[in-house]
């Protein structure tokens, strides 16, 4: 099977060698039932990495046009003995777009989560369902009256109720002062990052984000034809002067940053750090996106540093929140805090893709918000997880102290763990799958030495002591 490999094209090579392969058994040049090469065969041929060329095949599996039998190799799928030559190539509009697809480990991360049974899910980063206010928001809802709603389209930027409403909490909680008009209604977080690079920015731009950042697994960058440069992340936060030098030797144009209980180390800025970094952004007139939704997450002795943003009184963050992890994600409430000018723009690209989001889950999310019951809430999650952190810890110092290393952390629900010994990554990830154990590597973090993170909220408490021996049993198998 020659295969060749352009290193000078803009596509990636798992795409050359997933277009190329895809072609040769359209035109029964690769019969079917005919065995490939093995993913080690075929990296070496072509001089790449083998998880590379382990991305390319999990595509044409995906497609239905290979076929893998542990033991005994990798085929063309038997399916493809069919006249196959009239047939649309959707390969070709599959991968011959803008759009990345998602990183092939946290694809099979997420996949083996939905269909494993009697395993430890401490890979989702989300709140465990017993921490979701379930008979807060089922009272809201019997309180709704249908007749009462205006049930056409929302506004693109949000309904105002629910933005006045957010206007006084994030002014009583996170001393941040705005009006409605400044605020963005998002579905998530997430969708504010895809605003934000794909409406403030032009492909080739250099961003500066964390370095580790959950920002390095999303494909949301790349595919809006940006470049990454990242930021150290130290005990707490990042360098400021860091981001002179990244740029004068990039010209950066936008900074990405996590200041409270970062993810995925748990950091947080000191408010020195913070004042700094505002000041150097101001200076050098570049945008900082504050993305802050672990802050209310707090079940430490000290009080935090209060966001960026409150301290912004020219306009230069923008401040991104969220419900996902402090109520619930399947609520899809977030939101963006920015100059009135960016609203407008943002929300009239937002309405062109979805004309506004659902008004039910914004009603929902109003009334819950101004309700005595949303502080008693955050407290009470603050009290779960703080329980769920203890009984962890004391899980990791009876059995993983001499395998691993890590800082307890006092808010958020991530534990940034780093191996003692060195491990292979790959056998890290299989023997997790084999033993049903799920945790997020470092590489998807954009770290190389040895991390991985645990996310504790998920689990269940009495699970978590299993959970961890296991977890020891993998790292000993895989070091």
């Amino acid at each position: 099977m020659l295969l060749t490999i352009d290193r000078r094209s803009k596509k990636p090579i798992f795409k050359q060698i997933v277009n190329q392969i895809h072609q040769k058994i359209l035109s029964g040049e690769l019969a079917p039932n005919s065995r490939m090469l093995s993913e080690r065969e075929l990296a070496k041929t072509l001089s790449v990495n083998r998880m590379t060329v382990v991305r390319s095949y999990d595509e044409l599996q995906s497609l239905g046009l290979i076929e893998r039998f542990k033991g005994s190799g990798t085929f063309v799928a038997v399916a493809h003995k069919r006249d196959v030559s009239k047939l649309t190539n959707w390969t070709t509009y599959i991968n011959d777009n803008t759009f990345l697809t998602t990183n092939p480990i946290i694809q099979k991360i997420r996949e083996h989560s939905r269909t494993m049974t009697n395993g430890f899910d401490l890979a989702n980063g989300e709140l465990a369902p017993d921490l979701f206010p379930s008979n807060l928001l089922e009272a809201i809802m019997r309180r709704i009256s249908i007749s009462d709603i205006n049930l056409g389209y929302s506004p693109p930027e949000g309904i105002g109720d629910l933005r006045d409403s957010l206007c006084l909490s994030l002014d009583s909680r996170k001393s941040i002062k705005t009006t409605s008009a400044c605020i963005l209604i998002t579905s998530g977080a997430q969708q504010a990052l895809y605003l934000i690079a794909n409406c403030l920015l032009r492909p080739g731009d250099v961003i500066a984000i964390e370095s580790p950042s959950y920002n390095y697994s999303l494909s949301i960058f790349k595919s809006a034809g940006l470049k990454i440069v990242g930021l150290k992340v130290k005990k707490d936060g990042i360098d400021p002067k860091e981001i002179e030098h990244l740029y004068k030797s990039y010209n950066i144009k936008m900074i990405f940053l996590n200041p409270t209980y970062q993810n995925p180390t748990g950091t947080v800025m000191s408010s020195k750090k913070r004042i700094e970094v505002l000041r150097i952004s101001e200076r050098l007139r570049i945008p900082i996106v504050e993305d802050d939704p672990f802050s209310d997450l707090n079940y430490g002795t000290k009080a935090l540093p209060p966001p960026i943003k409150s301290y912004d009184d020219k306009e230069n963050v923008l401040y991104i929140g969220s419900f996902s992890k402090i109520v619930a994600s399947g609520l899809r409430i977030g939101w963006l805090v920015a100059p009135i000018e960016v609203i407008k723009k943002l929300s009239d690209v937002r309405q062109q893709i979805d004309f506004g989001l659902s008004i039910f889950p914004q009603i929902i999310a109003n009334e819950f918000v101004k309700s005595e019951s949303y502080t008693q809430h955050i407290e009470l999650v603050n009290d779960l997880l703080r329980f769920k952190r203890d009984i962890l810890v004391t899980a990791m110092n009876r059995e993983l102290k001499h395998l691993v290393q890590y800082q307890e952390p006092n808010g958020g629900f991530h534990l940034w763990v780093k191996l003692n010994n060195k491990y292979n990554e790959s056998k890290l990830i299989n023997e997790s799958f084999n033993n049903n154990l799920l945790f997020m590597p470092g590489s998807i973090y954009g770290d190389k030495n040895g991390y991985f993170r645990l996310t504790f909220a998920r689990l269940n408490n009495q699970d978590i002591d299993n959970a961890i021996e296991k977890l020891k049993l993998i790292i000993e198998k895989a070091t």
